[in-house]
């Protein structure tokens, strides 16, 4: 009786796992996608000047302290050069 439960909790999840990666995957990657290019732009706006574009912010230097892991990988992807494909 104890298999029995085991091998349905597992087909449940199995049908759950389908039914959420066809209806609702697509639209939290992109919104995870968008969250990415939003904060993107949030750091070019406060630390920008770091790549040539300064534009003045009063909570630049209370930021800084959060993002300094992230400021390699953002120079990166904001140096990198981007194609039309890159938006497919």
């Amino acid at each position: 009786m104890a298999s029995l439960k085991g091998i349905g909790a597992k087909i449940k999840t199995i049908v759950r796992d389908i039914v959420v990666g066809g209806t609702t995957y697509e639209t939290l990657l992109k919104l995870a996608q968008q969250r990415y290019h939003d904060e993107c732009a949030l750091r070019l706006v406060t630390i920008g000047d770091m790549l040539g574009c300064p534009v003045s912010s009063y909570y630049r230097l209370k930021l800084l302290a959060f993002w300094m892991i992230y400021i390699p990988a953002w120079k990166k992807e904001m140096i990198r050069e981007k194609d039309i494909f890159d938006k497919m």
